[in-house]
């Protein structure tokens, strides 16, 4: 039975953007956040610093570019 979700990812235009809207209009703190290359990184908020679960915002334009089947399918 599952009773716990570690991670949420969300699929964001602007990192930045979505950082500063869960962090600072909805009150989510930053648990992590690692360069992942050039305009990319892994964020990850939550509602607090206990929280289990988190959401991912990750970068749209570079799942596109991971998969390019979805990037068709979903355009």
């Amino acid at each position: 039975m599952i009773n716990k979700i570690g991670k949420v990812t969300v699929y964001v235009k602007d990192q930045e953007l979505a950082k500063d809207f869960w962090i600072n209009k909805v009150g989510f703190v930053l648990k992590f956040e690692q360069a992942m290359g050039p305009n990319m990184s892994w964020i990850e908020v939550g509602p607090s610093e206990d929280e289990f679960t988190t959401l991912v915002l990750y970068s749209k334009s570079a799942m596109e570019q991971q998969s390019p089947f979805y990037s068709f399918q979903h355009n």
